[in-house]
């Protein structure tokens, strides 16, 4: 018989008179309480066991789910807490996105915890290793991208007048600023709106909903905008996103005009004198494939569009036009796991196009 908690805990087994095979559910909290150790031990003891190849244990999931404590009384589920909940896990996931595609890992973890790292790249990290191309740091804009910035802040502003509410999401602004007359921005007025297709007033172009939504991001992460989740009902079905409203930070920025900006601006999503997109040699119809493949995918889990592939990794993948899944590994932001979950539907895409070209 085995020694110690070990011991304790096979007694406890045996004491339930199972035959060789059986299945034994139990709660580790009232194993715990009933040999007086505490719950890591007893995991630990059960573990000790398997190895001795006495039992097969499945330890307890940890999945995000909710654990019921407090014995019989009845179950209240507040509904806003629920909703809170959701939106404090998707705003985990976006930090979790963030450090993914940080171009220093190190800086990126430093500054989460409210700290200003001494460098703005370690040189000892993955991504630095890698030699990504820093395109994150702050620098002093132009007076053309101070305009566009201006441009894209009285948009949201005029938004916020003339509904009364704040808390926008980024596609409808996104058209709002290009003169969109869709029915999400009619239903709303939006077309009445002094700054409605403000970016595309002069004669230079460029501008799109992919290269607007980056500019949002942007200035969430400068802070002149506030990003949150929220819960609301669209098309009859309850679904959580993330909307934008403007900070006291880009209230400030509106209201001086001669203010000295300095924002880690991406330079294609801001001046519209340059090309809409990163690469001269993207194919844009296998990239409207591509962002329909993912917009379908996304809307079936239910989740952001750039959880199954950014808009970079779709620009490389019509560039590379990767056929296999090591292949498809090797596209920035697309990891094993995006791979296992998206792979197979984004190549297919792909394939289809290319016997299409054929």
């Amino acid at each position: 018989s085995p020694a110690g908690l070990r011991g304790k805990v096979w007694s406890v087994i045996e004491e339930g008179q199972g035959d060789v095979g059986d299945r034994i559910q139990f709660s580790t909290q009232d194993w715990s309480g009933r040999l007086g150790c505490p719950r890591e031990q007893l995991l630990a003891a059960l573990h000790g066991l398997e190895d001795r190849e006495l039992l097969a244990f499945t330890p307890p999931g940890r999945t995000g789910g909710i654990e019921l404590l407090g014995g019989d009384g009845p179950l209240e589920l507040d509904e806003e807490g629920m909703r809170a909940r959701r939106a404090r896990k998707y705003a985990k996931l976006d930090k979790m996105q963030a450090y993914v595609t940080s171009t220093c890992r190190r800086r990126y973890i430093i500054e989460y915890f409210g700290e200003r790292p001494p460098f703005e790249a370690c040189g000892s990290c993955d991504a630095c290793r890698s030699g990504v191309q820093e395109e994150n740091v702050a620098r002093p804009l132009s007076p053309q991208e101070r305009i566009q910035i201006r441009k894209v802040l009285s948009c949201l502003a005029r938004m916020e007048q003339h509904t009364g509410r704040s808390g926008w999401g980024f596609d409808l602004i996104a058209k709002t600023l290009l003169g969109s007359r869709e029915k999400k921005v009619l239903v709303w007025g939006f077309q009445h709106l002094s700054t409605h297709g403000i970016l595309v007033r002069d004669s230079r172009k460029g501008w799109n909903v992919a290269r607007v939504c980056t500019l949002l991001e942007a200035l969430v992460t400068d802070g002149a905008l506030l990003a949150e989740y929220v819960t609301r009902v669209v098309g009859g079905k309850e679904r959580t996103f993330k909307v934008i409203s403007l900070s006291p930070r880009g209230w400030s920025i509106l209201r001086d005009p001669d203010m000295v900006l300095e924002m880690a601006l991406p330079v294609r999503g801001v001046s519209p004198a340059r090309s809409p997109v990163a690469r001269p040699d993207v194919d844009q119809e296998l990239l409207s494939r591509l962002r329909d493949a993912r917009s379908q995918l996304a809307k079936a889990r239910n989740v952001p569009a750039y959880v199954v592939a950014t808009n970079r990794s779709l620009e490389q993948m019509a560039v590379e036009q990767p056929t296999t899944l090591e292949a498809l590994l090797k596209i920035s932001g697309m990891g094993p796991t995006k791979v296992h979950q998206f792979g197979e539907v984004l190549l297919d895409v792909i394939r289809l196009y290319l016997s299409e070209s054929s």
